[in-house]
């Protein structure tokens, strides 16, 4: 059972947010970094060895094996080494942050405002160098750094509720992420750490498990996630802590089981509102709500197996679309199968593959708003 006692005093500083906090076993001292400066506490006592009056620390990430901290006040970002409580580089940039993360004992990532930028910077000499940089669909608003395949991979949670996914070695490189629809609204990500997995803070909070293929997804038994902590140390059952903000309640425990969903997405930036499968062509027949007119989509299954379609192919899946007219609404999707024709004729179709298969035509009957139409595919 776990036992929670408030102090009526507490050497931490409670009048200011805590953007973070690690904990130095070694010398029984807290770094706590709030949005004025970051204050040491130890014994009961808490000093602020640097101070933001001005402009404010915005973001920071601390890392106690690491004995890092990176934090940003508008555009300017600090590296400090906690052991020597000294500044090692410091970096003026054309944006301001918007998330950042430390990937290594000298590299950190930053999020910027505006260009909707990441990019990956290193501490050599006293210098800070830019080792790379991707370009994401939005800005992001949270990063985490997983371990896959014994391969580090950036997770980036942004604001039009996509993320991007990237090794680091590949970020080296210079190429592009992956983008995943996973809500209608920002993805802040929280990292589980030990099961290689990110949490999504909000009312409904998907566990994102990274894999091969993509993503898997699964969940947690309470809504309305507002934040949560790793609690460090052996001794102590419970592992992680929960905030539920509609509960008004903390949760204590550790996630034993991850049951496993297996899911793929496919960004098509309107509400789909019928779907009709067609099992023996793996073919999905969907009506798309548009501004002024419903639009019919083909969608092959092999689209939908992969967990990325990149957005470039997007143009392709138009193509097999049918539109109906100005102020229609699709409201009944049937198949009917063409009587009467002992040799129907065939049709060609091409398919983004550029094969091209020879298939029995099909008539669909679609009930809209303005009556009955049937369309030939």
């Amino acid at each position: 059972m776990t036992t929670i006692k408030e102090l009526s005093e507490s050497p931490f500083d409670k009048s200011k947010v805590t953007l973070s906090l690690v904990y130095f076993s070694e010398r029984n001292t807290f770094v706590q970094v709030t949005s004025v400066g970051v204050n040491f506490v130890k014994g009961g006592k808490g000093v602020y060895i640097i101070c933001k009056n001005e402009f404010g620390i915005q973001h920071a990430s601390a890392d106690a094996n690491l004995r890092l901290l990176v934090f940003s006040s508008s555009r300017f970002v600090s590296v400090v080494d906690l052991n020597t409580h000294h500044t090692r580089a410091s970096l003026e940039l054309d944006n301001e942050v918007s998330c950042l993360v430390i990937s290594s004992s000298r590299g950190f990532v930053i999020g910027e405002w505006n260009s909707g930028a990441v990019c990956l910077y290193e501490v050599q000499d006293g210098e800070i160098l830019l080792k790379g940089r991707i370009f994401c669909s939005s800005t992001s608003c949270s990063m985490c750094i997983l371990s896959h395949l014994h391969t580090p991979r950036l997770v980036v949670g942004l604001l039009n509720g996509y993320i991007a996914d990237i090794s680091l070695e590949a970020m080296l490189m210079g190429s592009a992420a992956r983008e995943t629809l996973i809500r209608m609204q920002p993805v802040q990500l929280f990292n589980l750490e030990s099961h290689n997995a990110v949490l999504c803070l909000g009312e409904v909070p998907p566990i994102i498990i990274l894999c091969d293929t993509g993503f898997q997804l699964t969940g947690i038994d309470f809504n309305d996630v507002a934040a949560c902590a790793i609690i460090e140390g052996s001794h102590i059952s419970s592992k992680y802590i929960f905030l539920s903000q509609s509960e008004n309640s903390l949760a204590f425990g550790n996630i034993v089981d991850l049951k496993k969903l297996n899911s793929c997405f496919l960004g098509l930036k309107a509400t789909v509102t019928r779907v009709k499968y067609i099992a023996w062509w793996n073919v999905f027949v969907m009506s798309v709500r548009r501004n002024e007119k419903d639009q019919i989509l083909l969608l092959m299954g092999h689209e939908l197996a992969n967990s990325w379609v990149p957005q470039n192919e997007l143009f392709s899946i138009e193509l097999f679309s049918i539109e109906l007219l100005e102020n229609e609404r699709c409201v009944f999707l049937g198949l009917l199968f063409l009587e009467g024709l002992t040799n129907p004729p065939t049709v060609m179709r091409r398919i983004k593959t550029r094969r091209y298969f020879w298939v029995p035509p099909l008539r669909f009957r679609m009930n809209s708003c303005h009556g009955q139409v049937d369309s030939y595919v």
